[in-house]
């Protein structure tokens, strides 16, 4: 019906659409202030993101800013079909019973046919990585994630002393630690990869019982781009080398696919608040 690729709306005429991403929920002071900027820039039949923290307070702090005239909410974790009876009825309690819900979260064409089959309350449903790929594990399932945001300052001339405020979503399934991150990969004895461990970047990776950080280990983190500006960039032949060098440091076993072994290299993460 819509698609949120821009450029497939300009070439080919596709209607475009979409909702609000959870970082633009995140750069906000807190959620309802966010929801106040949505409506003010979008209007209130926008469709509002209500599963950054908690989407039954989400729900009804979105109603609270907007009104009962609010024309969606999204959710993107947890059980999509109990998330939506327990929202419709809440919507409906609340008053705002022509508010549609919206669904997304690694959907493909089965989970929406259990969905339906099972009558739950969603009227639109959003399909990515699946729609383009396919369904299985044909992607990394990586994804982009606001982590820090600059802190409240009184004018330009504060900015450069703006401290960074540590932002993370906290919804089922999908929380997040706030705080940038800082990666070092291992290596064991004979030269292939050990562990991949990642601690906040106020905290040193230490070397324990169960992680040795020498030498010999990797710091793969690069800027990409800093103040707007591109930091990093390689060729295709130079990724190919880089990947190719990186996969020489892998176990023989560690090649085998699931669920023979896997993850191929373990992650540990260190000096993670409790």
């Amino acid at each position: 019906d819509k698609t949120s690729n821009l450029e497939a709306g300009r070439r080919w005429g596709i209607p475009t659409g979409g909702t609000t991403a959870h970082a633009f929920v995140l750069a906000h002071d807190d959620e309802m202030s966010a929801f106040a900027a949505q409506r003010d820039a979008l209007g209130a039949d926008s469709t509002f993101l209500v599963d950054t923290f908690d989407v039954m307070e989400g729900v009804r702090r979105a109603v609270d800013v907007v009104g009962t005239d609010i024309g969606a909410v999204r959710i993107d974790s947890g059980d999509l079909g109990e998330g939506s009876v327990a929202v419709r009825e809440l919507l409906d309690e609340l008053g705002a019973t022509g508010c549609q819900i919206v669904v997304s979260c690694d959907l493909d064409e089965f989970r929406v046919a259990e969905l339906e089959a099972a009558g739950a309350p969603i009227d639109t449903y959003m399909i990515g990585s699946r729609l383009v790929t396919g369904s299985g594990h044909p992607t990394a399932s990586l994804v982009y994630k606001l982590v820090a945001i600059e802190s409240s300052y009184s004018s330009t001339e504060d900015i450069k002393e703006a401290k960074m405020k540590e932002v993370g979503k906290s919804s089922l399934g999908k929380s997040t630690v706030g705080g940038r991150k800082h990666v070092t990969r291992t290596v064991d004895a004979d030269g292939n990869w050990a562990a991949e461990v990642i601690s906040l970047a106020s905290v040193e990776a230490p070397s324990n019982e169960s992680v040795t950080v020498n030498a010999d280990s990797l710091t793969p983190q690069v800027p990409l781009v800093s103040a707007g500006q591109v930091m990093y960039s390689e060729s295709v032949a130079e990724a190919r080398q880089r990947c190719s060098q990186r996969r020489e440091r892998l176990r023989d076993e560690d090649r085998q696919p699931s669920p023979v072994r896997a993850p191929a290299v373990e992650t540990k993460w260190v000096g993670w608040p409790k």
